[in-house]
């Protein structure tokens, strides 16, 4: 086997634009356990014009035709898909430390993503931000309460 059939092209688009990697994409089309053969296959097939037909056809749009505010905003959904993969195919109590903290920093980047907060930087940061921009506002000071010698 050496390029898809436009079955297997669209079915790998599929998989690959859900966040598998085009490396195990490839495992579910070919016999073969050959770590040469199967990622000379996976090259093969990422440039393979039905692939990249059916990979643009998932866009939407082409990406030569994207604003650069497009192309930012699909760059990360795919990441996003890609970090997603990556927690739901592995479980954590069987991945090795190393695999742990990589699991972790993807579940982080979706949690922030979720609420919202995904490259707004930390806390305190955003708090400031809101100040600035009026979307908080501090209630006026309260006149100081007469010190203990004062009262006296």
């Amino acid at each position: 086997m050496s390029l898809p059939s436009e079955e297997q092209a669209k079915q790998f688009a599929v998989m690959v634009h859900a966040g598998l990697p085009p490396s195990e994409a490839i495992t579910y089309f070919v016999e073969s356990e050959d770590p040469k053969e199967l990622a000379e296959l996976t090259r093969k097939w990422q440039r393979s014009r039905l692939v990249g037909r059916s990979l643009a056809l998932l866009m939407t749009k082409p990406w030569t035709g994207m604003t650069l505010e497009e192309r930012c905003r699909y760059a990360l959904d795919q990441h996003y898909s890609q970090l997603a993969y990556i927690l739901y195919s592995q479980h954590y109590a069987e991945v090795a430390q190393s695999d742990k903290t990589k699991l972790d920093t993807a579940r982080a980047a979706i949690e922030s993503r979720l609420a919202g907060t995904a490259g707004k930087g930390d806390a305190l940061s955003q708090f400031f931000d809101d100040l600035r921009t009026g979307k908080v506002k501090l209630a006026k000071p309260v006149a100081a309460l007469p010190t203990f010698g004062e009262i006296q």
